[in-house]
């Protein structure tokens, strides 16, 4: 009796998606794991039960799934170590022409072998298992690293806040934070885009909003920039200082998702509502109210889709898919703001928006865009680097993207506004600026004005915004918030900017206002 166990298909079918989290270690949690585990799994069934029906054998049809898994996911493996590593911008039909033929002579050479099969499979369970332990292996380092280094950190002490009662029959103000990606200060938009704003930025003063006029972000990363302004607190005195070098983001992940805001807002009795962001780790844990869908691929999901090559078969037929999608979040986003407002109680609101960040989706009257490219989220000199990408296409796409996204925007805060019992706080923040003229790995390289410079708009009703002033950063735009609705009594700090480099999370070069203002280059 043969008792040769068939572990291989489990192993391939289960590598890919080890593969993909375990050099992305860094980025993401473990819950991204769920979502495409799950559609791994449930492709690998379907695909077993329709070669087992026409397999000679069980053994046979193990090796052919294995085989027809690993060809599969060797497209955008294929497709970026040609491209990042070599340099050459391989045509994706290549490509997928040579992922066919090497199935083909797969095929003919399992045929010639076939009687050979308990070999092959002994083989198949050998090479599967050296597969799955690599990924394993680098995900277990990456977890002892992380918990090494969480023992480097000091103590985080609980803020201690007073707050005020509020008046009899005062219902607390609902409080939005809308966080527009990539969103330009006026003067960066009139500069390097030729672009003028004036328009949507009357239409928020008629409303009753704040501009500060020179405001810069802390720091010039999404995760980094939301951690900050959630916690109210600089980044570099608790991790900077203890972390530096190590290439792990996961406590800025923690602090982004458990931060001082929430926390406090949730004793006050506060729904926490949150609308999902295309980012994964734009994500607070403890949120009441999740909106997303789950057919929407974030971060994660997208790679997932691109290891295959089926999102550019779609593509191709005409079908951009995961442009697509990002364009119907976009949407939805903007939607789920309508009808949040409805939502009884107190509340504070985040909604993080790809507004000015690539890749631009939507036309200047919002027509469908869709770069002649695979999605792609990069940024800056990685943006540039794409096959036929250029800095008028980022230019000229997020021009269009303002065009349109600025008239959704105000129709979102018209019915904000007028649907609300309480005029709400609401706080609109670029998280950071764009990145035509950005090098992440460099501060010398990159065009300060241009990251740091951010739209910092804010609707503190009831004379709230008495205390506001033209060089607000988001560190503070909390602590103003929590003094003059809540009572607290929390001291303003500097206003600082710090450039990160890529890959050194935790490095913080501070970068002088001044120099943020005089910078404008031409060229990088």
């Amino acid at each position: 009796m043969d008792r040769q166990v068939l572990v291989h298909p489990t192993l391939f079918v289960a590598f890919p998606v080890l593969f993909l989290f375990a050099r992305n270690f860094y980025y993401f949690d473990w819950h991204v794991l769920v979502l495409p585990g799950l559609l791994k799994a449930a492709a690998g069934l379907i695909l077993w039960l329709l070669v087992r029906r026409f397999a000679s054998n069980t053994k046979i049809a193990a090796i052919i799934l294995s085989l027809s898994f690993l060809v599969t996911f060797s497209f955008g493996p294929v497709y970026e170590s040609l491209f990042s590593n070599v340099g050459v911008a391989v045509n994706a039909n290549t490509i997928l022409l040579t992922c066919a033929g090497i199935a083909l002579a797969a095929g003919v050479l399992f045929i010639k072998l076939r009687r050979f099969v308990s070999q092959l499979t002994y083989v198949m369970n050998i090479v599967g298992t050296i597969l799955v332990c690599v990924p394993i292996n680098t995900i277990l380092w990456s977890s002892y690293q992380v918990h090494t280094a969480r023992g480097l950190l000091p103590q985080r002490e609980a803020l201690q806040l007073k707050v005020s009662a509020p008046e009899d029959g005062m219902q607390a103000p609902d409080v939005y934070y809308l966080v527009l990606d990539g969103y330009a200060r006026k003067d960066v938009l009139a500069e390097l885009y030729e672009y003028d704003n004036s328009a949507f930025l009357s239409d928020l003063d008629t409303m009753g909003f704040y501009f500060a006029q020179r405001s810069n972000s802390n720091y010039m990363k999404t995760l980094h920039s939301l951690a900050c302004t959630l916690n109210f607190e600089y980044l570099d005195e608790r991790l900077g200082q203890h972390l530096q070098g190590y290439p792990d983001a996961k406590f800025l992940r923690e602090l982004l998702s458990v931060n001082r805001l929430t926390r406090f807002l949730k004793e006050q009795g506060y729904s926490i509502v949150e609308v999902g962001s295309q980012l994964d780790f734009v994500k607070l844990r403890h949120a009441d109210l999740y909106f997303d869908k789950w057919w929407f691929p974030k971060t994660f999901g997208s790679a997932f889709l691109q290891m295959t090559a089926l999102p550019w078969i779609f593509h191709s037929a005409g079908w951009p898919l995961l442009h697509d999608s990002h364009r119907a979040r976009i949407e939805y986003q903007f939607d789920a703001l309508g009808e949040i407002v409805h939502i009884p109680g107190p509340k504070f609101v985040l909604a993080h928006i790809l507004v000015g960040h690539p890749p631009f989706v939507f036309g200047p009257n919002g027509e469908a865009e869709t770069p002649d490219r695979m999605y792609s989220l990069f940024d800056g000199r990685a943006f540039l680097a794409l096959p036929g990408a250029s800095r008028k296409e980022y230019v000229d796409g997020y021009r269009a993207h303002l065009n349109f996204l600025n008239k959704r925007i105000t129709a979102t805060l018209d019915t904000i506004l007028a649907a609300s019992e309480r005029p709400p706080v609401i706080v609109i923040q670029g998280d950071h600026g764009p990145g035509s003229r950005l090098d992440f790995t460099s501060v010398e390289g990159t065009d300060l004005k241009e990251r740091f410079g951010i739209l910092n708009a804010c609707y503190f009703p009831e004379g709230g915004d008495e205390h506001l002033y033209d060089s607000i950063s988001p560190v503070n735009t909390f602590r103003l918030v929590l003094n003059q609705y809540f009572g607290t009594q929390l001291q303003l700090l500097e206003d600082r900017s710090y450039f990160t480099p890529d890959q050194d999370p935790y490095r913080f070069i501070p970068v002088e206002p001044a120099r943020i203002a005089d910078d404008y280059r031409s060229s990088n």
